[in-house]
């Protein structure tokens, strides 16, 4: 609402929060499943997202005992798979590590990761929120007018998420998601604390809150709707 012009800001009943809608496949199941012991999801964007991709290759390449015994799940984009699977191969030791190009179907890992290290996109979150994942964003700054740092700011404070800024380089980026996740890796009750909370902002019935505002604004149409995307 805040971003929109004065003159809409205070017209009352014009602006209506929504939610942005998600997958219908992204929506929540009752009972939810239980979360996976030790399954960390990197996402780093169906494009890849270079800097964040390196910066978790650094880390987990660097200080492997951090996360021994768990399972790394990271979509890394096309351009940067092989390099990051070959860097992952010598951890075999330590940690299962899988770097994959694309996630056709994030549901699954969102419903049962322990733990999940992503961009702060806004249909991003949405899914996020509505399967309750224990997140750490990690906002793109050259995002437009910087918006995933305001998304990811909002949900550090509603206690939706935990927040790291990226650095200059990946390296400095390693090191402060190591800071932050390790932590979380050993703290059941901060991670369910983390999940409740991005529960809360989550908004399902988005989609058909979409659909019935466009059926009661058009004439001759049905407004029971049940649509989405």
């Amino acid at each position: 609402r805040a971003y929109l012009p004065r003159s809409v800001q205070h017209r009352a009943g014009v602006v209506t929060v929504t939610g942005n809608p998600v997958r219908r496949l992204m929506l929540p199941v009752d009972p939810l499943p239980a979360r996976l012991p030790n399954q960390l999801l990197i996402l780093g964007g169906s494009q890849g997202a270079r800097h964040l991709n390196e910066a978790v290759a650094e880390w987990v390449t660097t200080r492997p005992a951090e996360l021994k015994g768990w399972h790394l799940i990271h979509q890394t984009g096309a351009g940067d798979q092989p390099a990051i699977a070959e860097r992952y191969s010598r951890l075999s030791d330590f940690l299962q590590a899988e770097a994959v190009e694309f996630i056709t179907d994030p549901s699954v890992y969102y419903r049962t990761a322990t733990l999940v290290i992503a961009r702060a996109g806004a249909t991003s979150l949405a899914e996020l929120a509505c399967l309750g994942a224990p997140t750490v964003l990690v906002p793109l700054p050259t995002a437009a007018r910087d918006h995933q740092t305001a998304n990811a700011r909002w949900c550090a404070d509603q206690g939706a998420a935990r927040l790291v800024f990226q650095a200059a380089t990946p390296p400095q980026t390693g090191l402060a998601l190591s800071a932050a996740v390790v932590p979380l890796l050993s703290d059941h009750s901060a991670r369910h604390q983390l999940s409740l909370a991005i529960t809360r902002a989550a908004h399902p019935q988005a989609s058909n809150a979409v659909a019935q505002i466009v059926a009661l604004m058009t004439p001759a149409t049905n407004t029971t709707c049940d649509v989405s995307p």
